[in-house]
């Protein structure tokens, strides 16, 4: 399998190591790009920052089969800048776009068709604020508890937190951790998932080197453990709720098996064996990092060096590899009206647009303008309130936009009027109306085909 970091950074990295400083080495790995991998039922999902791409493959046979993959880099919305880690919930795909401070959200369920994902909303801007993300730098962690199914906890790691948001993407004001080694802070958190009752947290730091429990309902501090780790990279749990925790620096996997109270719940934890080995051959690897367990005990890891994808048993025992296959397919041709249509939904059922006036047809090569308006509710509503709009147009199949900047200028009662656009040549064409709301933006699309 090809290496995916380019040669100086991986050079720095082994410069680091060789000097002997692991605490160095456990902060660089937050800022080195490499792999990271999820899973969610049968479905795992790899993210490739430096090539800005999300894959998803089945993992229910003997070995993964990949469904699509997808991503553009780029910071308008829906496009990519070295992704993270990304997490499949209830539908959705929340994809940590690092290097923009923010989450997506995709609807896939188009995927397998090779149809291009549906970007549903984003959130997140630069800072250290409420809402703000510096750089979320795994993939968001969700419980499966029915009474927090509506909360996303994202590993924030330059601001050493976990920041909460619900599923829409606004902030809940609950924030775990800060900066520190005392308890319940957070230095370099890595990543971040839940138990399988879905009550505790558990938060991989690499600066601390430990691990970090939360109650998940709280936010409270309730333990740490893992005075054997050097460098944690990744973190995983299983259905009968242990804990892996990749050893970057040690070259190894550790197992850690709850320690349960009177009452049944977790308590603390205790280290149950380690392994690993260093080398480049099957079974082997130079430094595991990201990690995930599926439904089966089966353990994937994904090594830092080189990017290979591996799959293990809970004990070591190497069962074989993925992830060579990770371009995306050619999106399929896919024929569009004529005409824009005169009402759409959001792609999170948020908002409805009604296109009050455009031209029909849409001319080639002229620009034109559009007026909408933005509704409450997908179907019927009241115009929106204190929402924002901004409009913009894209060739799927060409993979660029028009050669102009539309303007939008709100005219009140949820009208605005969109100034500029100019479709400069025949073909699809994606339009994009993305409303902002409280610094949520959920998005609305339309097609149209110009010959």
């Amino acid at each position: 399998m090809r290496c995916l970091l380019s040669r100086p950074a991986l050079l720095f990295v082994l410069a680091i190591t060789a000097a002997g400083s692991v605490r160095s080495f456990a902060a660089e790995v937050i800022q080195t790009l490499g792999r990271r991998v999820t899973l969610s039922g049968n479905l795992l999902v790899l993210t490739e920052p430096d090539l800005n791409r999300v894959a998803l493959y089945d993992v229910a046979g003997a070995r993964p089969r990949k469904i699509g993959a997808f991503g553009r880099v780029g910071f308008r919305p829906g496009e990519l800048d070295g992704p993270h880690g990304a997490t499949l919930s209830r539908g959705r795909l929340y994809v940590a776009d690092t290097f923009n401070h923010r989450i997506q959200v995709f609807d896939i369920a188009g995927l397998a068709q090779g149809r291009a994902p549906r970007l549903v909303s984003a959130f997140g801007n630069f800072g250290k604020g409420i809402g703000d993300l510096s750089a979320p730098h795994a993939p968001v962690a969700v419980s499966p508890s029915v009474r927090l199914r509506d909360r996303v906890f994202v590993t924030d790691s330059r601001n050493d937190r976990i920041e909460v948001f619900d599923r829409s993407g606004r902030a809940t004001g609950m924030i775990l951790g800060g900066k520190g080694a005392a308890d319940g802070k957070l230095d370099g958190p890595v990543g971040a998932a839940f138990d399988a009752g879905g009550r505790v947290l558990y938060v991989a730091e690499a600066g601390n080197r430990r691990v970090s429990a939360f109650d998940g309902a709280s936010g409270a501090f309730l333990f740490a453990f893992g005075r054997d780790l050097t460098s944690p990279g990744g973190i995983a749990v299983d259905g009968a709720g242990i804990v892996y925790v990749t050893d970057v620096g040690a070259r190894l996997v550790r197992r850690y098996a709850p320690v349960r109270g009177a009452n049944g719940t977790v308590r603390g934890a205790r280290p149950t064996g380690a392994w690993g080995r260093a080398g480049t051959g099957p079974g082997e690897w130079t430094y595991p990092q990201a990690i995930a367990v599926d439904r089966r005990g089966r353990v994937y890891t994904i090594d830092l060096a080189d990017d290979r994808g591996q799959i293990f048993s809970a004990a070591g025992a190497y069962l074989g590899s993925f992830g060579e296959d990770v371009e995306p397919a050619p999106e399929p041709i896919v024929s569009a009206p004529l005409r824009l249509v005169k009402t759409l939904c959001s792609n999170g059922g948020t908002y409805g647009i009604d296109i009050l006036a455009a031209p029909d047809p849409i001319p080639l090569g002229d620009l034109f303008d559009i007026e909408v308006r933005v509704r409450e509710g997908c179907r019927s509503g009241p115009p929106a309130e204190k929402v924002g709009l901004e409009v913009e147009a894209i060739m799927p199949g060409h993979g660029h936009g028009m050669n102009t900047h539309p303007r939008v200028a709100t005219l009140g009662g949820g009208r605005f009027l969109a100034t500029g656009l100019r479709f400069h040549m025949p073909g699809r064409w994606e339009v994009h109306f993305d409303v902002v709301r409280g610094g949520v933006l959920e998005r609305a699309q339309a097609e149209v085909a110009l010959e």
